[in-house]
């Protein structure tokens, strides 16, 4: 077997890169970069979790992962299997139009079954920090018949803002103006979106008065269950708590050891892991993803959700997954229980094809990001009159607009979002257009991209 992924040092990479090249290997496994591994003999290309965001490649040279196994795999003339619990509407789609063969695995493996789902609604209940009183006493129960519990939460640190009650001054990151998030582990304040980070401070620095900490984040989580529960084990995977080496495997095979109790974690715990003992999920804050602008978040909050109740009832105890949410008459909630992942994504793909959002349409992105928010300005403004003259109104163009989130890491972010109904005259648009940009006279002033198929808006 040959591995591929960013962890290994330079001689193993080549060592394996080379197995897989002579045809010694015949298993190649991998990550996102692995699709570039040459192969002396294929014979079946797998992506598992083909919806999953991380086989996109979205800085430096852009690609889908998945998309180019599919074109990889065409060319060989070898079968690819694209597979997932939740597959991406993209694909769905696919198999509605017979381009890819639908194979339905219609119940769990072994003896594991469906698990029980119970919407909470937490509006005024008594909470203990971000866990109400009513999902405690499940954890006691499930805690009492020696069952291992999982809480799901897709935020790390301890408190995700910092307030000032009396003049409304925030903490935030100055080279993205946006919240820090406190970690209490180290004391210090994060942005968790260009890595920087400072000491932490008490005190308002305009009033002096003593800061609120709101919202919350798995270290949270953990401080409030160890004081209701301390006889417990308890454990938290995130990014804070897996940084050594090897520190994922050592948590995961106390887990399967019975060594853990209670496991709390982000994403890293909601995929792909068999924990058998685990009778309880779940998920802290399932508002998250309800209000968001982007025309997929619907889609990734089913996702999430999927996978988070996947990780309970694996083994011969039966699985309860708890959501609590201020929202529980929010249709996708009751979609999802009481109809199952099929046919929340059949809803939200008429959505799409009512408002033409990919796939029924085809969808590019050029971001656009400097230091100077005047020379981003008058690159983008040019670039939309000039595929607007090229296009001739065959192209639907939306902006130029500031990004969601319009400053990261010191820089300011516009984007002008492009749509055809084909997706030829998509490119043969797009080519040509990019020639010009890169002859634009302050096309070397700023730092902009063309993404196509974009997955995520920010």
């Amino acid at each position: 077997m040959a591995i591929q992924h960013s962890g290994l040092s330079d001689s193993e990479r080549l060592k394996y890169w080379q197995d897989a090249k002579t045809g010694k290997a015949k298993i190649i496994l991998g990550t996102r970069s692995a699709v570039w591994t040459p192969l002396l003999n294929p014979g079946i290309y797998i992506v598992d979790e083909e919806h999953d965001l991380s086989y996109k490649q979205h800085s430096g040279f852009q690609y889908s992962a998945r998309d180019l196994m599919i074109v990889r795999a065409n060319r060989n003339g070898v079968p690819v299997i694209l597979g997932s619990a939740t597959p991406s509407l993209e694909t769905i789609h696919n198999t509605e139009k017979n381009r890819y063969i639908h194979l339905v695995l219609p119940v769990r493996a072994g003896v594991a079954k469906q698990p029980k789902y119970k919407l909470l609604d937490i509006k005024n209940k008594k909470m203990h920090g971000p866990l109400s009183q009513i999902l405690i006493n499940e954890i006691d129960k499930n805690l009492k018949t020696n069952n291992q519990i999982l809480l799901f939460l897709n935020r790390r640190g301890y408190a995700t803002h910092l307030y000032c009650h009396h003049c409304c001054w925030k903490a935030e990151c100055d080279r993205c103006e946006i919240p820090l998030t406190y970690h209490k582990s180290n004391n210090r304040l994060n942005c968790h979106h260009c890595g920087s980070s400072k000491k932490n401070i008490k005190n308002c620095p305009l009033c002096e008065s003593e800061l609120l900490r709101l919202g919350h984040g798995t270290e949270r989580i953990e401080e409030v269950l160890s004081k209701i529960f301390p006889k417990s084990n308890i454990a938290r995977i995130d990014r804070d708590t897996t940084q050594k080496k090897d520190s994922m495997d050592k948590y995961l095979s106390k887990v399967h050891s019975g060594q853990i109790d209670i496991l709390i974690g982000t994403q890293m715990i909601a995929k792909g892991h068999h924990f058998p003992k685990v009778t309880l999920a779940a998920i802290v804050d399932a508002d998250r993803g309800l209000f968001s602008t982007d025309f997929r978040a619907g889609e990734r909050l089913a996702q999430l959700f999927m996978q988070v109740s996947g990780r309970t009832g694996r083994g011969e105890r039966e699985g309860t997954v708890i959501v609590q949410t201020y929202n529980p008459e929010h249709q996708l909630f009751h979609n999802l229980i009481k109809h199952g992942y099929n046919y929340l994504a059949k809803s939200l793909l008429k959505e799409r094809k009512c408002s033409s959002l990919p796939p029924y349409s085809y969808m590019a992105l050029l971001r656009v990001e400097a230091h100077n928010i005047e020379e981003i300005k008058r690159f983008i403004k040019h670039a939309s009159i000039q595929l607007k003259q090229l296009s001739k109104n065959k192209l639907l163009l939306f902006g130029p607009i500031p990004a969601i989130i319009e400053k990261h890491g010191g820089r300011f972010r516009y984007q002008l979002i492009i749509q055809a109904t084909n997706r030829k005259i998509l490119h043969e648009h797009l080519d040509e257009w990019l020639k010009n940009l890169e002859k634009t006279k302050n096309s070397k002033k700023v730092r902009w991209s063309l993404d196509i198929d974009p997955q995520d808006m920010n």
